[in-house]
């Protein structure tokens, strides 16, 4: 590592398994080829069926240190996000790495990713590009390469996951300060991950430090409408979405500012929230006003507003000039404003 630090930071893989044949090994070899050597693991098996539980005990500790958590079988199953929850808390180390049990981790993430987290004490949450293999391991040409920078992952993480959950590395006290996982939330770490970012600063590395496994059985391919998902996650967290606002009308904006898809009654008015509560998200972090209102994501979210205000109102004409200036505007680089 070119960090030097007396004492090395041991870091704890996060890692839930149930019913994780035939993957788990490969997960677990990737685990042991790091080339950072200072972790261990917590293994936490939520009832598996399939043998699972007997290879977690064959790597664990014999082959990566740690130690394995088994649920019994017969005792009612707890989400995904109430297990996170109570592996957090068992967690002895400040420095937590997730990764799901049919991922892989390339040999030099931890290194890569710690080395940051030294550099970096403000950090709070880094997370890495991801590679999209299928069910034999091979590259499907996917890709999660999303926003690298602070602003843009704080601001979009009110609307999305922007970073990828297997691939995230994390401050302990931090994620206990916002309120841990909660395992009454579909998308736990969109929640946390919101939270979280109200703690300290996150980044994306853009290296694909993590193969994300697609399949039949995996969460992603079973989680169904992303916006509805993502709205009720969203529902959860209302009363920290938006600074300033209440549960409500803070819904109602995250609505009318959605930027995947369409947007819902936009009213002038949702306009200057948007603008007013990135300003004080800006101001509560001890941050430059524009911070937030100079992202590329903001300043697309007001012109398709302002654009859906248009549209409602009838105002064709207007509607048009107004894409005729966005395209202008665009075609001189200066984007919009």
């Amino acid at each position: 590592m070119r960090v030097q630090v007396t004492e090395p930071p041991l870091v704890t893989w996060q890692f839930p398994v149930r019913n994780s044949m035939p993957y788990l090994r490969e997960t677990l070899a990737s685990m042991a080829a790091q080339t950072y050597p200072f972790h261990r693991v917590l293994a936490w098996d939520a009832g598996s069926t399939d043998g699972s539980l007997e290879i977690l005990n064959q790597w664990i500790p014999a082959k990566i240190p740690g130690r394995v958590v088994s649920e019994d079988q017969n005792q009612a199953f707890n989400p995904l996000g109430e297990n996170r929850r109570k592996m957090l808390l068992q967690t002895e180390t400040e420095l937590c790495v997730c990764l799901d049990s049919d991922d892989i981790s390339m040999p030099d993430r931890l290194e890569r990713q710690v080395e940051r987290m030294l550099q970096k004490p403000s950090l709070v949450l880094l997370g890495t590009s991801l590679l999209y293999i299928d069910e034999n391991g091979r590259p499907t040409g996917g890709r999660w390469d999303t926003e690298t920078g602070d602003a843009d992952l704080r601001w979009r993480s009110k609307w999305a996951a922007s970073f990828g959950h297997p691939a995230v590395m994390f401050r302990r006290s931090a994620a206990l300060a916002a309120g841990n996982y909660r395992g009454d939330v579909r998308c736990e770490d969109m929640d946390l991950w919101n939270r979280l970012s109200l703690r300290g600063e996150v980044e994306n590395l853009p290296d694909f430090l993590v193969h994300y496994r697609r399949h039949s059985r995996s969460i992603s391919a079973n989680a169904g409408d992303l916006t509805s998902v993502r709205r009720e996650t969203a529902a959860k967290t209302a009363d920290v979405l938006f600074a300033g606002l209440s549960g409500a009308r803070a819904m109602e904006l995250w609505e009318a500012s959605y930027p995947d898809g369409p947007l819902r009654g936009v009213r002038w008015r949702h306009l200057t929230d948007l603008r007013r509560t990135a300003v004080r998200f800006a101001e509560r972090l001890g941050l430059r006003a524009g911070y937030f209102t100079d992202t590329e994501l903001f300043k697309h979210q007001i012109w398709q507003m302002r654009r859906s205000y248009l549209h409602g109102l009838g105002l064709r004409p207007a509607l048009d000039a107004y894409s005729r200036l966005r395209g202008q505007r665009e075609a001189r680089g200066t984007g919009p404003g």
